[in-house]
């Protein structure tokens, strides 16, 4: 098991999700970090969220108002991260379809 550091988890959400990139580590972010890690330290459940994240169209903004996941949204309680690895946000296969060929420059009716 490895243990994550604030700084690691940065990281991986800059590796793995990627946008919005987190540029810095707040007093705010670093108490919420702190809180999460006391709950789930390892490195590979937060890569398995994080993983999820990526892979949710509705996490990355195709949702009907255009609202994505952030940072702050992931550490900000203690329910949201287990919820996105319990599934609760995972794509329809078409769903994630469309949000990979947008991702790369393609529309909507290339998936089709």
């Amino acid at each position: 098991m490895s243990l994550l550091s604030p700084e690691r988890l940065k990281e991986l959400w800059n590796e793995i999700v990627q946008k919005p990139r987190v540029l810095s580590l707040t007093t705010k972010r670093l108490k919420n970090i702190r809180a999460r890690l006391r709950e789930h330290p390892d490195e590979s459940w937060w890569t398995a969220v994080l993983s999820k994240v990526r892979a949710s169209a509705f996490l990355r903004g195709a949702g009907p108002h255009g609202w994505r996941a952030d940072f702050d949204w992931l550490i900000g309680n203690d329910t949201n991260a287990v919820k996105v690895l319990e599934g609760k946000y995972d794509s329809r296969l078409r769903d994630r379809a469309q949000a990979i060929a947008e991702e790369v420059g393609g529309g909507p009716e290339e998936v089709r």
